[in-house]
């Protein structure tokens, strides 16, 4: 529980100001407080009911790759139109694409 991991770090540094702990964390201080105002059973449950989905990309992971290897250059709205071009049953968007590709560092600089 990655999560809950958090919540125990932020609850040794409880007793200092919220914004000195969001900005130690790089956490909104909003999060903080929510996760400051849990107790031990809460945070509990609320961490092993977060569901992680993987992207609607991550089975065109290759695709991309072998574009990016042909082409560097090749900008990230070009890639998107090819790639639904040929696998027309993608039902996410561009913004969703970009940000496949920027958190998964499938782009090469």
């Amino acid at each position: 529980m990655k999560g809950y991991a958090v919540y125990l770090q932020l609850k040794q540094m409880e007793g200092m100001p919220v914004r000195a702990i969001a900005r130690k964390t790089g956490f909104h201080r909003n999060t903080v407080t929510k996760y400051l105002r849990m107790d031990d059973e809460e945070a509990r449950q609320y961490f092993s009911h977060k569901v992680s989905r993987k992207s609607e990309f991550e089975q065109y992971r290759d695709f991309i790759k072998m574009a990016y290897k042909q082409d560097p250059e090749i900008s990230m709205t070009r890639l998107y139109e090819m790639l639904t071009e040929k696998y027309p049953e993608i039902k996410a968007g561009y913004r969703s694409f970009t940000h496949h590709i920027k958190v998964n560092k499938l782009k090469k600089k």
